[in-house]
């Protein structure tokens, strides 16, 4: 296990270091200037990020009506009528009363049974498979290169613009750096303690 991570540590120090590796090379412009290019190749890290279908099982409920068969009970009304004989008239003192006959209705209450439909509804769950969209980060490695210019020697940077007639005199140095008697002097020239009396 130790030789696995050292040989692992090694590989990747050895990455890191070809991943830096540098070309530098001496070129000259037009204008006569020498410049220094470098050419670095850099390695830096990209992410990549894929969607992939992935199923998913999810449960649906569904609702399913039955029909069943249940026995029920009620009572119902029946009529019968039955002839009943009568005297008519037997009141009334002026006629003669005699037996006459009529159809009088007797209702009675009977219990009956029977089978209906009744609908019954039920619910179960059902699986369903569905596919989702999930996002997969892969990393890679990209190399890229970055040149950089750097002027060393030479080149119309260096040349003094000639003075103009009517300024500075011909003799006299435009730029750069010159001595001059006028300095101040870096250390004084009497270094002995004096007094701070006023006089």
């Amino acid at each position: 296990m130790k030789k696995l991570t050292f040989l692992t540590v090694a590989l990747t120090t050895l990455g890191a270091a070809a991943s830096y590796a540098q070309d530098v090379r001496y070129t000259t412009g037009e204008n006569g200037t020498t410049y220094r290019e470098t050419r670095q190749v850099t390695r830096h890290l990209v992410a990549d990020v894929v969607h992939q279908d992935v199923p998913r099982t999810v449960y649906r409920e569904q609702a399913s009506v039955q029909l069943q068969d249940i026995n029920r009970v009620y009572a119902v009304p029946v009529t019968e009528y039955r002839r009943e004989s009568y005297w008519r008239g037997r009141w009334n003192p002026f006629v003669q009363p005699y037996l006459a006959e009529r159809i009088v209705p007797y209702t009675r209450w009977e219990t009956r049974a029977e089978t209906v439909k009744l609908p019954v509804t039920t619910r179960q769950l059902v699986a369903e498979t569905q596919i989702d969209k999930v996002p997969v980060v892969t990393h890679r490695y990209v190399d890229g290169e970055v040149v950089s210019r750097v002027p060393v020697a030479g080149g119309a940077s260096n040349l003094v613009a000639a003075p103009s007639a009517g300024g500075v005199s011909s003799g006299t140095v435009v730029g750069g750096v010159a001595r001059l008697d006028n300095d101040p002097p870096r250390q004084g020239t009497n270094s002995s303690w004096r007094s701070s009396t006023l006089r």
